[in-house]
């Protein structure tokens, strides 16, 4: 099974107890994702599984998970460069030359 992402938050502001969150690659119906998830089972108080990628048939859960992870990605270009507001203030500055 292939962990993209593991994250991990306290409890309370306490150490005694932690949520994670992971995300994994694959399907809830693959065998060694069973397995996985079985196995995770013995170590943890409760297991929630949570995301559209998990409730999405095997024969198609590929081609929908990719577009749908593609989809959420495309909302992070503007997060990464700043809001539409913030570009035309650096185009108008820099490339422009106006003032502030």
């Amino acid at each position: 099974v292939n962990l993209t992402k593991l994250e991990s938050f306290s409890v309370k502001n306490t150490f005694e107890q932690a949520n994670f969150y992971l995300d994994i690659e694959g399907h809830l119906e693959q065998t060694n994702v069973k397995k996985a998830l079985e196995e995770l089972g013995f170590h943890t108080e409760t297991l929630d599984i949570l995301g559209v990628s998990s409730e999405l048939e095997e024969v198609v859960a590929d081609d929908v998970a990719s577009w749908i992870k593609g989809y959420m990605f495309s909302y992070s270009g503007p997060i990464y460069a700043g809001t539409n507001e913030i570009q035309k203030n650096i185009i108008a500055e820099r490339l422009l030359g106006m003032p502030r």
